[in-house]
C-alpha cells in the first residue's frame, strides 16, 4: 500500500510504501518500504498553483456533452477522401487522415464553433487566453501510425456534409489553411490512448479577429491515422477543447 502525505506549507508531497503484514527477514520478497522506486518526495508549489487557479478559469468543449453549461452543440468534424470524392463522412465515428501524396488522400476536418461570447460557457473576447489544448483519442482501427500528422488552421468553411468534390479537390494546404502547421503528432504515433496538442496560438488568433473555421488535419505518409469523432458514443473519447483564460 502507498501513503500520500501532502505538506502544502513546504510545497511537498511524500509517497511512502508500507505493508501491515510484511516482516523483514521473515516475509519473502523485497521490502518495498525501503525501495527508492516505491518511495519518493516531490516538490510542488501548492500556493502558486492555487493562485493560478484563482486567477484563471477553464472551459471545456465536447460535442453533445454538458461540461457544466448545457450540452455543447457547436462541434463539427468529418473527413474527405479523394477516391470517395462525392461521399460525406460526417456521420462516421472515426476521422481518417492519410498521405497527402497518395492516390487516396484523406483529410480530417474539425471545428469547435460558437466558443467566444458573453454567455455562460463562452470565452470572453477581452480576457487573455493562457492556454488552449485539443485532446484527441486514438483507440480504433489505425490508431497508431509511423507517419507524422499535422494540424493547420483553416481559412475556409466546411460542414459535416462537405465532400472532397464540394471543397474543390479537398483542402489546399497553404492557401485554404495558414502556411505553417499549428502542431504535429511527432514522428511516430505508437500507442493508443489520448493525445493533447497545444493550440493556444490558434485560439488567440480567433479571439483577435480571425474567422474560426477550425482545423484541417493531414498525414505525411501512407500509414493511415484515425481518431474518434464527435459521433462516438462515449463523450470521454470525443474530441475535446480545453481553454484556460484569465478571469
Amino acid at each position: 500500500m502507498n501513503l500520500l502525505e501532502y505538506q502544502p506549507d513546504k510545497g511537498r508531497i511524500i509517497n511512502s510504501c508500507f505493508s501491515s503484514t510484511y516482516k523483514p527477514g521473515i516475509t519473502t520478497g523485497p521490502d518495498r518500504s525501503i525501495d527508492p522506486k516505491n518511495n519518493a518526495t516531490f516538490d510542488y508549489a501548492f500556493h502558486t498553483h492555487r493562485r493560478t487557479l484563482e486567477e484563471t478559469r477553464a472551459l471545456r468543449f465536447t460535442g453533445r456533452h454538458d461540461n457544466g453549461h448545457g450540452a455543447y452543440s457547436g462541434a463539427l468534424d468529418t473527413f474527405v477522401g479523394s477516391k470517395s470524392a462525392t461521399t460525406s463522412h460526417g456521420s462516421f465515428t472515426d476521422i481518417q487522415v492519410e498521405d497527402e501524396s497518395s492516390s487516396d488522400k484523406h483529410q480530417g476536418l474539425i471545428k469547435f464553433g460558437g466558443i467566444f461570447g458573453t454567455s455562460a460557457g463562452q470565452i470572453p473576447t477581452n480576457r487573455r487566453i493562457v492556454r488552449a489544448i485539443l485532446t484527441l483519442t486514438t483507440e480504433g482501427t489505425f490508431a497508431t501510425s509511423v507517419n507524422v500528422s499535422r494540424l493547420y488552421q483553416l481559412k475556409v468553411p466546411f460542414d459535416e456534409s462537405s465532400t472532397w468534390k464540394s471543397l474543390n479537390n479537398g483542402i489546399q494546404i497553404g492557401t485554404e489553411t495558414v502556411a505553417t502547421a499549428v502542431v504535429s503528432t511527432g514522428n511516430l504515433v505508437s500507442t493508443k490512448g489520448t493525445r493533447s496538442f497545444d493550440v493556444t496560438a490558434t485560439l488567440r488568433a480567433w479571439q483577435a479577429g480571425d474567422k474560426n473555421h477550425g482545423w484541417a488535419i493531414v498525414n505525411d505518409g501512407a500509414d493511415t491515422w484515425t481518431f474518434r469523432s464527435q459521433e462516438w458514443s462515449a463523450p470521454a473519447e470525443r474530441p475535446m477543447l480545453t481553454v484556460i483564460y484569465e478571469r
